[in-house]
């Protein structure tokens, strides 16, 4: 704009942009303590100048303009900060799964199957030392009732938890699913923005705040389009794209850490749920070794077991509950024979049925000992002591690269605060810079709307 009148234009611009640049620093201390909040920061841009012919072509300066409100964000670190939030999702999930196990064995405790074996073989011992005392009998029925409940009740436990955690598993899906439609609907906010030419930072914030909390519960990879909108993978698979968003795949291999739409199978590499997928390996696992202990113990003492007179005359007695034919029941059921709960009588010490005959007695009590074939050729009680021993040394590992996970993304976390987090000095700093450049632009102003009447005035004459 040529003329007169350009001096009260450039001013009147400047006073706008000044107090542009001061609402944008007010809304930043305004946004101090809002999570995701990123700094904003008015960009000025010299308009440009106009040619105009004085004794040969000059040009004039036309004053400023707000080119642009950007967002103080470094993408490096953005990536880097979802990569170990993705980790630290998995770890403190798989880290939650394996205390549930540590606790149900409540290993080393009077209360665990290792002292429930050890009281076991005990009461066997004993009454192989004091046939003729009744009460040998049933200290005998208690430490085998003992040992059955602790096994089951650890294996039901078990499943309670699994089944818990597959419950988990869909409501981390329905979970990605919802954040996915808020990032398709910020998506939507933003692309309609850009198109406009506009700056919608906060919306971009709220975006950013989204993707991070997807990050908690799965691998989550970003590619940003042209048009201000982002492509979400999510586990491997295509959540949020130009067209919409796609439901999450809720058929799972948790052995694989796979999900699967029919079509194709997609490797989840992080977040929560590939810690729940972790969790449900883990108690099936619990279980498979359970159910090997217990059909061991059925076939072991059994064996001996079946081999005495009991002294009622009564031969063939199970001292546990057991198949006649193959596959056993494994852990699920796992008791005392209904002969031995209904008569303390039938509980077999010797080959004879004599009440002091308990050779059989000592060599049930010698099973503490005896390296078992279906154990892998360990004893009873160092293959629970290999299940819990196994179990405490994966804690100990995934607390550690807990540990290790939470203090890598805290330096990330405040190098992004360097970089995006709003600084109250810096902020006030830069309010008294845009209010003395206020008031020069006013004071400005009314040096040229005064000379400007003055020339009006003169033409009047």
């Amino acid at each position: 704009m040529a003329g007169a009148f350009s001096g009260l234009y450039i001013s009147s611009q400047s006073l706008r942009n000044f107090q542009r640049a001061l609402e944008t620093s007010g809304h930043n201390i305004a946004n101090v303590d809002t999570p995701g909040y990123s700094r904003q920061r008015v960009g000025l841009a010299a308009m440009d100048p106009i040619a105009y012919y004085d004794r040969g072509w000059q040009t004039r300066g036309q004053g400023a303009f707000v080119a642009n409100v950007t967002r103080a964000r470094d993408l490096f670190l953005e990536a880097a900060s979802q990569r170990q939030t993705a980790n630290m999702g998995r770890f403190q999930s798989t880290v939650k799964g394996l205390v549930g196990i540590d606790q149900v064995y409540g290993e080393p405790t009077d209360r665990g199957i290792t002292a429930a074996l050890d009281q076991f073989f005990n009461a066997w011992s004993a009454m192989g030392s004091n046939p003729n005392d009744p009460g040998m009998r049933t200290q005998v029925r208690e430490a085998g009732q003992t040992l059955a409940d602790r096994v089951r009740g650890s294996w039901h436990e078990f499943e309670r938890q699994r089944l818990e955690v597959t419950s988990q598993v869909g409501s981390t899906i329905r979970q990605i699913n919802d954040l996915a439609s808020q990032i398709d609907s910020f998506n939507k906010a933003i692309r309609a923005a850009v198109v406009t030419q506009g700056s919608p930072n906060d919306v971009l914030d709220k975006r950013d705040a989204a993707i991070r909390e997807l990050s908690q519960l799965v691998d989550v990879s970003t590619f940003p389009q042209q048009d201000g909108t982002l492509t979400v993978i999510a586990g491997g698979f295509s959540l949020v794209d130009a067209a919409g968003t796609r439901p999450f795949p809720t058929t799972f291999d948790a052995a694989a850490g796979t999900v699967t739409d029919g079509l194709a199978t997609y490797q989840v590499r992080g977040g929560q749920l590939l810690g729940q997928f972790s969790t449900l390996v883990n108690l099936e696992g619990q279980q498979s070794r359970l159910d090997t202990l217990a059909n061991n113990l059925r076939t072991q003492v059994n064996a001996i077991h079946l081999t005495g007179t009991a002294v009622s005359g009564l031969t063939n007695l199970r001292f546990f509950n057991d198949v006649t034919n193959p596959p056993q029941t494994g852990a699920t059921d796992f008791d005392l024979d209904q002969v031995i709960k209904d008569d303390l009588e039938n509980i077999v010490i010797g080959v004879s049925g004599e009440r002091g005959d308990s050779g059989l007695a000592q060599a049930l009590s010698d099973l503490r000992d005896t390296s078992v074939p279906g154990l892998g050729n360990a004893t009873f009680g160092r293959y629970h002591a290999g299940t819990v021993d196994s179990i405490a040394s994966s804690l100990k590992y995934f607390r550690a690269a807990q540990e290790t996970e939470e203090a890598v993304l805290r330096q990330t976390e405040n190098r992004i605060q360097a970089v995006s987090g709003v600084s109250i000095d810096e902020e006030m700093a830069d309010m008294l810079r845009f209010q003395r450049s206020y008031q020069a632009a006013a004071r400005a102003l009314t040096i040229f709307d005064e000379t400007t009447a003055e020339i009006i005035g003169m033409l009047r004459r």
